[in-house]
């Protein structure tokens, strides 16, 4: 268990630190690990809801743009 938990209370006096309840400190430092790695999966989830949006806009407006047009027009090659 001294192994795990750092000793930063004193650092001229490392053996000074007490530490009362250490099963305290392992569960803040596990609770600290599954919380990042869920804050890393939303954000990315995040990213892909965003992107799928923009997506999907970006193809939206050369649709309605084209649904404007005469078919004949719609439909013809630039050249």
């Amino acid at each position: 268990m001294r192994d795990v938990l750092a000793r930063t209370a004193n650092p001229e006096e490392p053996r000074e630190v007490r530490v009362s309840r250490p099963s305290d400190a392992l569960a803040a430092q596990r609770a600290t690990t599954s919380t990042l790695g869920g804050l890393i999966l939303g954000l990315a989830a995040k990213r892909r809801q965003i992107r799928g949006q923009v997506g999907g806009l970006a193809g939206l407006y050369p649709a309605v743009r084209a649904s404007r047009l005469p078919p004949t027009e719609a439909l013809a090659t630039p050249t």
